[in-house]
């Protein structure tokens, strides 16, 4: 009887392991808000005299485009495809600048003042060279708006939601604004 009982608690026993691992192997992990991962990681292959421990992460730097589309993600948005668009521009010293009779520098006050409603403030950019970067996003409602990056390298200086008005009091993008403005005569 004794030897029975020691073939049954043996089985016992590997039926609850084997079910405590089968249990814990099957989940799959959940992830609530996940956002793309910023970079890819790689490992570089070691040589045989180097243990794999002292191995290092390699990170893969983002494009400029890339960090920008991802920056517009983690805010919740969804880029509609084909809208993006990029320009490479010298901001004016002030705020006060007019540019082929646009009141650039009054533009982008505006936009700064929005920027910094989301805690971004780029006016110590005045004057240095920027990327603006704008795309035609969904927002979590289905509505369709335009946002403006400000580009300082992979680095956002700050942003907006377009809200432009033109001295006529007709809307259009601040971006296609700014950009005729340095294209009128070839300034950048």
């Amino acid at each position: 009887m004794l030897k029975e009982n020691k073939h049954v608690f043996l089985a016992i026993v590997v039926l609850v392991f084997w079910l405590v691992n089968m249990a814990g192997c099957s989940q799959k992990p959940t992830v609530e808000n996940a956002h793309p991962a910023p970079a890819v990681e790689e490992t570089q292959p070691f040589p045989a005299s180097q243990s794999a421990s002292d191995t290092t992460p390699v990170t893969k730097e983002l494009t400029q485009q890339e960090a920008a589309e991802l920056f517009v993600h983690n805010l919740g948005y969804k880029i509609v495809t084909n809208s993006g668009a990029s320009y490479d521009l010298q901001f004016p010293d002030t705020f006060t600048e007019v540019k082929n009779g646009v009141r650039i520098g009054e533009l982008l006050k505006r936009g700064n003042e929005l920027s910094k409603q989301y805690g971004m403030d780029f006016s110590g950019y005045l004057g240095k060279q920027v990327t603006l970067y704008t795309y035609s996003v969904e927002n979590k409602n289905k509505v369709v708006e335009n946002i403006v990056l400000v580009m300082d390298g992979n680095e956002v200086a700050g942003y907006w939601i377009d809200w432009i008005v033109d001295e006529m009091g007709r809307p259009g993008p601040a971006f296609n604004v700014i950009v005729g403005a340095y294209e009128a005569n070839g300034s950048r």
